[in-house]
């Protein structure tokens, strides 16, 4: 009988080792900010007259589903406009550099992101208005 009891004892602390160890392993790590994955939303508006356009930008963190930045710039049809905005992170900071350009018939805009200077990510898109 004392033997069975030993046994009982050895499996629940064997149980409760498991537990702790499970609880220890299941915990989820925070994603690093910033994460260097984005995704970008970009709309143009020509003005009626065909003077300006304005630009609308969404820029998300992937992997936080987070907003970094959501500039809207006015320009003349054919001028450049370009805004930049800096992301302050855990370890590092990436600045974002978006860059739009449009006529009456096209749009084009360019997204850099950048940390410590250096280019980790380049997208450029163009359509037809």
């Amino acid at each position: 009988m004392r033997h069975k009891s030993v046994a009982g004892v050895v499996v629940v602390l064997g149980l409760a080792m498991f537990c702790l160890m499970s609880s220890t392993t299941t915990v989820a790590e925070e994603p690093e900010r910033p994460s260097g994955r984005y995704g970008v939303e970009v709309e143009f508006d020509v003005s009626p007259n065909g003077g300006t356009y304005t630009c609308t930008a969404i820029v998300s963190d992937l992997v936080n589903d987070e907003v970094v930045a959501a500039p809207r710039v006015t320009a003349a049809i054919g001028e450049e406009a370009v805004v930049r905005s800096s992301i302050q992170g855990d370890k590092t900071n990436l600045e974002i550099v978006l860059t739009f350009l449009a006529d009456t018939t096209n749009a084009t805009y360019m997204l850099e992101v950048t940390q410590e200077g250096n280019l980790i990510a380049k997208q450029k898109s163009s359509v037809k208005l």
